[in-house]
């Protein structure tokens, strides 16, 4: 076993335990290995999305701009890395503006580069694409865009449509 996937599952399982003061020692320690992978790796960017999550866990949410910013950067000098850990970066960037105080602003952005990345994600990826417009569709709400809103849902229902096909029941869960 490699060290770091020693340091990286023990930073988990403390992690996991709410020790957030052992799991963020151990994950750095697992980061500093990272550190020598290819910027591709997504050990990498799996190693700094939870140190970012012992930040804002541990409410200390300042310490995870570093590593936020280090996860934007990796993701910029490797779009190849799956849409999951991309999707994992910007979930995080919104759980950070939550912990920060409501930024509408900010909010919409986010949700409208989830619901970007999984339209180019592929034909594999409609319920993630259905979640993240459905979101987006709350978001627009909370920020008083009824229009906006409206025509998130309705992308929903169409590739909840697709997804399921025309007897399935989501229509109506997206429409309740």
């Amino acid at each position: 076993m490699l060290l770091w996937d020693t340091f990286f599952a023990a930073g988990q399982g403390q992690l996991a335990n709410s020790a957030y003061g052992k799991a963020e020692e151990l994950l750095k320690s697992a980061l500093a290995e990272a550190d020598s992978f290819p910027v591709d790796d997504p050990r990498l960017l799996r190693t700094r999305l939870a140190l970012i999550e012992v930040f804002q866990k541990s409410g200390r949410i300042e310490g995870a701009n570093p590593f936020l910013a280090q996860a934007d950067e990796q993701i910029a000098q490797a779009p190849g890395l799956p849409p999951e850990l991309t999707a994992s970066v910007i979930e995080a960037k919104l759980r950070q503006v939550d912990l920060g105080g409501a930024d509408q602003s900010e909010r919409l952005k986010l949700g409208m580069q989830l619901v970007r990345l999984w339209k180019n994600a592929g034909p594999d990826h409609l319920q993630p694409l259905v979640d993240s417009l459905l979101r987006l569709s709350d978001f627009e709400k909370a920020a008083a865009d009824e229009v906006s809103a409206r025509a998130s849902l309705e992308q929903a229902l169409e590739k909840s449509l697709e997804l399921e096909g025309p007897n399935h029941t989501g229509p109506a869960a997206i429409l309740s």
